[in-house]
This record gives C-alpha cells, structure tokens and sequence, in this order.
C-alpha cells in the first residue's frame, strides 16, 4: 500500500526525463483508414464506418517514445509513466462501452515501423502486430481487479495478446468504461521497480488500479521500453465500432520513485492553494 500511495503522484516528478509518444501504427482485424497527425503526441486513429459493428476490433495501436536503440532502462527506484487522454466518436449511440480495453509498456525489440515501411496512412501489415515484444500490460475487465500481464521473452504472439504471458493479480483494476462521443477519457500508466519487482499503478476514467508483480525482473528479464502498447478488444457481443479514436498529449516521463515526504508536500501546496482561492472567492 505505501508504494502504491507513492507511485499515484507520478506526475509531479522532479527533474523527470520527457518524451513525447509521438510515432503512432494500427494494425487491426477491423477497417482502419489511417491515422491522422501520427507524427505527434496528438494522434487519431480513423475507422472506416462502412464496416459496421465491428469496424475497429481487434486493433493493435502503438506509438514509438524513445528511438530505436536508445530504449529506457527502468532502473531500481526508477519509474516511467505514461499521461494521455482518450477521445471516442462513435459511429452509432448503442455503442459507447469499450470491452477489454488493454494498455501497456513494451519494447519493441525490432526495428522501428516507419511511414516509409508502413505507408502515409501508417496502418502495418498483420506481422506488423509485432512478434517478439515484451513488456507487459493490463486490461479492463467486466467485474474483479484484474491482471498485469508480462508478455515473455521469445513470443511469438501480437503484443497485447494474452498469449505468451505470464499474469499476476492485481489489487485493484479498472471496469469497462462507457464513453461519451467526444467527451475525453483520462488515463495515467505507472510502472516503478523496486528491486526485481514491478509496481503498477494509475487511474483510467478516474478509477485507479494497482499491484505488484513480484519478480518481474528477475532471470534476466528485460528491463528496457521504447513504446507504449493499446488493444481495442470487443465492444458488447458484437466488436469494437468507432468512427475515431484520439489520443491527445501523450507524455511519457522517466524518473525516480517519488518519497513519500515528497508527495506530503505535494499534497499540502495543492491543499494551500485551494484554500487560497476558496478564500479569494469568498471575499468577491
């Protein structure tokens, strides 16, 4: 409990290392038609409605935030998080709940897809699900806590299959959500290691998630990630349907663990200034 309560204020890390996610590709079983501004850390990934309830399923989308060879190594006392919002537009009003909606951090261990190689609209072939990745990922669930899935080294499965994993409970996880057409979705992904164990945490639409993986990094397992990992599963019985889905300012931060006297004085300027502007309002 004490480090998840230290790991939720990830994002007033000091002297933090930043990147931009901002290198976006889909490949999907569905009707993707590309992905607008995909060169920035605000991309939206297009659908093509014509293909009808299912349009978006199974999608893999991804985006690059450290160059190929220069991946970030999560070192002990270390921590990378993850800060976007999530925007929605549906192609029908029944189909606001997105199922089995898995995030995650990975590297890519192969060489970076590229417009060149995936053409303008930035849409991969099916092998471009990329076999071999590894890292590890959650996803929303109907009902319970969940699981931390850590995809193994040598797999040969698209990166946020639940094939060739390893899972482990987490203490608390975060439901299916129904979205709003238009209306943005936050979500905040923490990985933290202390020793050989890796440290989940975050919050998605407001409800947070947490657990321990316990020696995620032991035997030698990589400890490196260059990218961050999405999987659009179904949507009710009939798959995912979209007409858009954004991903606005995605931020990847790298920095140490915060203590928790650190987080106590974060706590009590924010605590400060809201009594501050309590009182101004008063005295207007």
């Amino acid at each position: 409990m004490a480090i998840t309560s230290v790991l939720v204020f990830s994002h007033c890390l000091l002297n933090a290392q930043t990147f931009n996610a901002d290198d976006w590709y889909i490949v999907s079983s569905g009707d993707p038609t590309g992905i607008s501004d995909g060169g920035t850390s605000t991309a939206t990934i297009n659908f093509d409605t014509s293909g009808g309830s299912t349009n978006a399923r199974n999608s893999y989308i991804w985006s690059y935030f450290a160059e190929e060879g220069s991946e970030v190594s999560l070192a002990d006392g270390m921590q990378l998080t993850l800060t976007t919002s999530i925007t929605v537009d549906y192609n029908s009003a029944s189909s606001a709940i997105l199922n089995g909606f898995r995030f995650g951090f990975y590297d890519s261990a192969s060489p970076h897809q590229t417009p060149a190689t995936a053409g303008a609209n930035r849409i991969g072939a099916p092998a471009d699900a990329r076999d071999g990745w590894t890292g590890s990922f959650t996803s929303t669930v109907t009902s319970g806590a969940g699981s931390v899935f850590r995809k193994d080294v040598g797999n040969d499965a698209a990166f946020a299959n639940s094939v060739s994993t390893t899972t482990d409970g987490l203490d608390s996880g975060v439901l299916n959500k129904s979205y709003t057409n238009g209306v943005p979705v936050s979500l905040t992904m923490i990985y933290g290691r202390i020793g050989d164990d890796m440290i989940m945490s975050g919050s998605y639409g407001g409800d947070a998630f947490s657990g321990t993986f316990t020696d995620y990094f032991a035997s030698d397992y990589p400890s490196t990630f260059d990218t961050i990992g999405f999987f659009l599963g179904s949507q009710g019985t009939g798959g995912a349907t979209a007409e858009s889905m954004t991903f606005s300012d995605a931020i990847v931060t790298y920095g140490t663990i915060p203590e928790p006297s650190t987080n106590a004085a974060i706590v009590g300027i924010m605590a400060f200034g809201l009594v501050v502007l309590v009182h101004r309002k008063q005295r207007r």
